[in-house]
């Protein structure tokens, strides 16, 4: 029993021993790292003593050059330039464009009323909308020696409705 006894002790012992020896490597292991953090916190310090020395009190830190603008604003220039030539241009077709679609919007409803006899026909309205949204136009022809009156409604291009009426028919 006392050799179990001994035995028990000295692994308690043993074992005690290697508690300390981890717990004193751990120790040094931090310290050997906190050694290494207060030498880069030290190094920063210095760093920010020289600036401070550098920048005296009531001086202000040194303003950077000027920066030559003329050449930039000589580009916006062309640019702007550039930019009106585009606009201008684009304003010319885009009237174009109008005239060629009321021409076309004027063909379209001369022809359907030349089919239906009509020897002449006069539109008395707007067309720009009608390529656009809706627009109701008024038109006025002649079919057999009498003057017709009434409208034509369009809508994206296309005819939607029409209505002709003759003189009689709104005067009986």
């Amino acid at each position: 029993m006392s050799i179990l006894l001994v035995s028990n002790l000295a692994l308690t012992a043993t074992l005690g021993l290697l508690l300390l020896c981890g717990l004193l490597l751990i120790y040094f292991l931090l310290r050997a790292r906190l050694g290494r953090l207060e030498d880069v916190l030290a190094e920063h310090g210095r760093g920010l003593k020289q600036l401070s020395r550098a920048i005296a009190p009531g001086s202000r830190p040194e303003a950077p050059p000027p920066i030559d603008l003329e050449p930039l604003n000589s580009s916006l220039e062309g640019i702007r330039g550039s930019l009106d030539a585009v606009e201008e241009h684009l304003d010319s077709v885009a009237s174009d464009l109008r005239r060629e679609r009321e021409v076309r919007l004027r063909e379209m409803i001369e022809r359907r009323f030349h089919g239906r006899g009509f020897q002449s026909i006069q539109i008395l309205g707007d067309l720009a909308g009608g390529f656009h949204g809706a627009v109701r136009v008024t038109v006025e022809g002649q079919k057999g020696g009498v003057t017709y009156k009434g409208y034509v409604a369009l809508e994206e291009g296309q005819i939607i409705d029409e209505k002709l009426s003759s003189s009689h028919e709104i005067f009986p």
